[in-house]
């Protein structure tokens, strides 16, 4: 992770820890993984993308409990709406104590509100932040921390998984092999030993 955007990632860390279901630090961390990949083959605005991967989830820390334990139904579509528009205020707090200024503020919460977007409509900021979004649960953490924080099977979660649509050629080059691999493990048997080495760490 990239030291320039640190004092960003420490204001995600301490404000999303213990958020939720999933485990929205280290999807986060995924996240902006996934975003330095996509950039590295894409290109962009680094001090957009970066800070708007580490902050896109940020909202959900404003979002009612009551709605974070659902993973479908009408429950998680409101908390996928409150999670969107609680997280410009945060954002603008956030980056305003950091000295951002605001043209550069407007521009990641721009980024971050339009990353459950259907179709970017040729915005590549909002292209990328969509692909490092559905990309970020496909690496190896992130995919068997989700098995386990929802209780569900490697394989519905690949078979999940598998259906992410991408937008820009590297993520969807990355996403082909994180879907090998994660079928080779599911295959072999390694995917239910690793959700029972996780599950005993968490015991």
């Amino acid at each position: 992770m990239d030291t320039k955007y640190e004092n960003v990632w420490n204001v995600v860390t301490a404000k999303l820890k213990g958020v939720g279901k999933k485990d929205y630090v280290l999807h986060s961390k995924l996240v902006t993984l996934a975003m330095e990949e996509i950039i590295a083959g894409e290109g962009g605005n680094k001090d957009v993308l970066i800070p708007a991967a580490m902050l896109h989830d940020i909202g959900w820390v404003n979002v009612p409990e009551k709605y974070q334990a659902d993973v479908k139904g009408e429950d998680k579509e409101i908390a996928e709406k409150l999670h969107l528009e609680k997280a410009p205020e945060i954002i603008k707090e956030v980056l305003e104590e950091l000295g951002y200024s605001k043209e550069l503020i407007n521009s990641i919460i721009r980024v971050v509100i339009n990353h459950k977007s259907k179709e970017p409509n040729g915005d590549t900021e909002i292209a990328c932040m969509v692909d490092a979004d559905n990309l970020s649960d496909t690496y190896k953490e992130g995919f068997y921390s989700n098995v386990v924080s929802y209780g569900l099977s490697p394989t519905t979660v690949f078979e999940y998984r598998s259906k992410n649509k991408f937008f820009t050629d590297t993520a969807r080059s990355i996403f082909e092999g994180h879907l090998k691999d994660r079928k080779a493990e599911i295959e072999s048997g390694e995917a239910d030993n690793i959700v029972s080495k996780i599950k005993d760490i968490k015991k």
